[in-house]
């Protein structure tokens, strides 16, 4: 609906479209392959989509599988919207290699394709290039990079501690 309406009003080739939505499915939704849901560490519960539709800039039918980060709080999310476009179109790299989480003791650390879950719903260790559904702990298997993605979080948290609390959030 929204293409015919940019289409009827002339200005197909000029405007930019873009949707992203919070993460997560909760209640009865179903995200297959994903796992997990809302406020979960797993995929389903940390992954969103972004979709963008900018004629001449980015190629329709395109898709990325960049990482991007968005502020907790939406009220203005055009800076990260703009930041992620020279990502989409090639001019730049994701600066985004690593990614952690932490929420009422669950914790997951992302470092590269590789990501370890520690949380009251599940643990283990996941290959997401070959398991984004985390049905395959590897934890057993690969204790080198479980240790890895354990100290990789460990100096996240430590980092964490040194930066001066800020914004909503500061008793959080």
């Amino acid at each position: 609906m929204w293409r015919s309406c940019v289409d009827e009003l002339g200005v197909a080739d000029n405007t930019r479209v873009v949707f992203f939505s919070d993460n997560g499915g909760s209640g009865i939704a179903d995200n297959t392959p994903l796992r997990g849901g809302k406020s979960q560490m797993f995929e389903d519960g940390l992954r969103v989509p972004f979709l963008v539709r900018w004629p001449d800039v980015v190629p329709a039918g395109s898709f990325s599988r960049l990482w991007k980060s968005f502020p907790r709080s939406f009220e203005s999310p055009a800076p990260s919207v703009l930041a992620t476009i020279p990502i989409l179109t090639g001019q730049c790299e994701s600066p985004h290699e690593e990614m952690f989480w932490e929420r009422r003791g669950d914790r997951a650390a992302r470092v590269g394709h590789w990501k370890w879950v520690q949380s009251q719903r599940g643990t283990g260790l996941f290959d997401l290039s070959h398991d984004v559904g985390e049905r395959n702990d590897l934890s057993g298997q690969r204790p080198d990079m479980l240790k890895h993605l354990k100290a990789r979080f460990a100096a996240w948290k430590e980092s964490m501690e040194q930066v001066e609390p800020r914004g909503p959030f500061r008793d959080f």
